[in-house]
């Protein structure tokens, strides 16, 4: 058996009329004016205003509809869209059926829908397979349970928009400016570890754990994050070293690393950069 990766290369911006036009038509047979909702506002102008001169203001007006970020219709439009891609992928295949490369399949036929697809082979193991950013992993109940890419974890963890802020925090600014920087982080980190309460234990997901169970004392309404996990599977340490590799001293140095990690800390990982590797491409 053969699986690939397809991934649909800007595929925001590739969604244009044709896409609309057939996401019109299905959304129609629920609600025809719900539909006329949804979909007018893709073609709303954009608005820019002379933050020096608020008299002044620029227009962007849209020909036809355009997926702006934000949208609700990204998750249907992009099922379309690859819907679009494997019909037009079968038809291709049908007129001639001594093609065997699928790749050149399925880019001419996302080509003839408006769109470009890279397509990854992942030679046959199945945790190489990659979807939402979670990916099928072996865990101790014998079972392939979706899990959670750990270059996305690691990539996003502790990150902020702005300044922190004492909402962020869940409690009120008085108790937010008492704390240091570093206690901030910590408690900010700790709800971040706390939202992956139902991922499978395994060692990276333990050593963060470990590092950032700590009791948000401080918190208006006194909630505990439970750190601990809640689903009761382990990952088994084999199907982890399937998708990404690396040996056993990398992983014990990556997990004795995050166990004492600090605000400022700067760690160099191999095995971090084959997450992102096969994550990212990067």
């Amino acid at each position: 058996m053969r699986v690939y990766n397809v991934d649909i290369s800007s595929c925001d911006k590739g969604n244009g009329p044709l896409m609309f036009s057939i996401l019109g038509t299905l959304l129609s047979q629920i609600n025809e004016s719900r539909a006329l909702m949804l979909i007018s506002q893709c073609q709303l102008p954009i608005w820019f205003v002379n933050p020096s001169a608020l008299d002044e203001k620029l227009v962007v007006e849209f020909d036809s509809c355009f997926e702006g970020s934000g949208t609700v219709l990204t998750t249907v439009l992009n099922h379309i869209a690859m819907l679009m891609i494997v019909c037009a992928s079968a038809s291709l295949l049908q007129r001639d059926t001594n093609v065997l490369n699928i790749v050149d399949i399925l880019q001419a036929g996302a080509l003839l829908v408006g769109h470009a697809v890279t397509v990854d082979d992942t030679g046959g193991v199945i945790e190489k397979i990659q979807f939402l950013k979670h990916s099928p992993m072996l865990c101790t109940d014998g079972l392939y349970h979706a899990v959670r890419n750990f270059g996305c974890i690691l990539r996003n963890l502790g990150t902020c928009e702005g300044d922190l802020t004492s909402t962020q925090l869940n409690m009120s600014y008085q108790q937010f400016k008492l704390l240091p920087i570093a206690d901030r982080c910590d408690i900010y980190v700790s709800q971040q570890i706390a939202g992956l309460v139902h991922e499978p234990g395994n060692c990276i997901l333990t050593a963060l754990r470990e590092r950032f169970h700590t009791p948000v004392e401080h918190s208006i309404n006194e909630h505990y994050f439970n750190n601990e996990g809640e689903c009761g599977l382990e990952l088994v340490q084999e199907s982890l070293v399937n998708r990404y590799g690396g040996d056993e001293w990398e992983y014990e140095y990556l997990t004795s690393s995050l166990r004492s990690i600090a605000i400022g800390d700067m760690i160099s990982s191999t095995l971090v950069e084959k997450f992102f590797a096969i994550d990212y491409g990067l």
